[in-house]
């Protein structure tokens, strides 16, 4: 199947529209963790650095880059704000979004984590020591950074390249501005290797925790408040369905770097639409938040209009049954 080298119009569209409704979404969420949170403590500082890294990686993705692909060679161009309006070249714009997500994530297990520990101390079992919490906190500048940097030794010179690899497609590529391009070489494998590790790593931390505090969460109910108990409760419930709903994140992105490697002649639209699938994540993950946290859907269940059907009094009733003129005897309705 031949390359399109002209944008997507369906995708860029679609990018944007997707990206409003998320900033607004994500926008409400932020506010809600601020100022309608039952206190704001350092769970909910976590909680609020995750849906701001949310709201960053999809910005990224729908609005500021908006990258366009063209598989199955390895290469694209970007489309957003941020390429087209200030000249910011794909290259880094990609690695940004690599970078965007990978914050996410961090924050998503490390609201688990915190929750974990919160009940952990509560009990005095399975608390970490501080240098794994020192730890744990540089790796949210360490991580991305490393693997943006990374990302960047990863450069083709282009010309060189697409000459010897793809001459056919050499005229399209002279006629983009902005486009980055790639081959495999020791800096990719060794950014895919980590990331294979990193993700199995988040997978199995977020899983055996996820299950511990449930374990521990029977335990701690008669050493806590019951409204505490509940509150916990809640935001236990809260995370799990924030990680089943981050599913439409992580699991696009599998199929992703299986795409890459696999070489498939449909793979620039199969790509679009995997991609179209990640930027809806940040919409659910928003949905999911207010709606599991009892504080904000009630808060945003009162703000919505209330529509009532208003009750019929005696009198109205009997006016009611004058105009219409008709009387009713039993099994019999005739006119008077």
């Amino acid at each position: 199947m031949p390359i399109s080298f002209t944008p997507s119009i369906w995708l860029i569209y679609y990018s944007y529209t997707v990206g409003t409704i998320s900033f607004v979404l994500n926008f409400l969420v932020i506010f809600l963790i601020i100022f309608k949170s039952y206190k704001v403590d350092s769970f909910q500082y976590y909680l609020l650095g995750f849906q701001i890294s949310c709201t960053n990686y999809v910005l990224q993705l729908t609005i500021l880059s908006q990258p366009m692909i063209y598989f199955p060679i390895l290469a694209g161009h970007c489309e957003g704000l941020l390429a087209s309006y200030f000249g910011i070249w794909s290259h880094y714009l990609i690695g940004l979004i690599i970078s965007s997500a990978i914050v996410e994530a961090q924050f998503l297990i490390g609201c688990v984590v915190f929750k974990h520990q919160a009940i952990a101390q509560v009990l005095n079992k399975h608390v970490v020591s501080k240098k794994i919490r020192l730890l744990r906190k540089s790796s949210y500048v360490f991580v991305p950074g490393s693997a943006f940097l990374t990302f960047l030794q990863g450069s083709t010179r282009r010309e060189k390249f697409i000459e010897s690899r793809y001459p056919k497609y050499l005229s399209e590529f002279k006629n983009l501005s902005n486009f980055a391009i790639y081959q495999f070489n020791i800096w990719h494998v060794f950014l895919a290797g980590i990331g294979i590790v990193g993700g199995i790593f988040c997978a199995v931390t977020g899983v055996y925790t996820t299950v511990d505090i449930f374990k521990m969460l029977q335990e701690v109910q008669t050493k806590v408040s019951s409204s505490s108990f509940q509150r916990n409760q809640s935001a236990i419930r809260s995370l799990v369905s924030q990680m089943l709903a981050s599913l439409m994140f992580f699991v696009p992105l599998f199929f992703f770097v299986m795409l890459i490697m696999s070489d498939m002649d449909n793979g620039q639209f199969i790509g679009e639409f995997l991609q179209s699938i990640c930027a809806l994540q940040s919409i659910v993950n928003a949905v999911v938040l207010i709606f599991t946290t009892p504080c904000y859907r009630s808060f945003v269940l009162q703000q919505l209009p209330q529509f009532r059907i208003p009750e019929a009094s005696p009198t109205n009733a009997n006016l009611r049954i004058q105009t219409i003129g008709i009387s009713a005897s039993p099994g019999i309705i005739a006119p008077v």
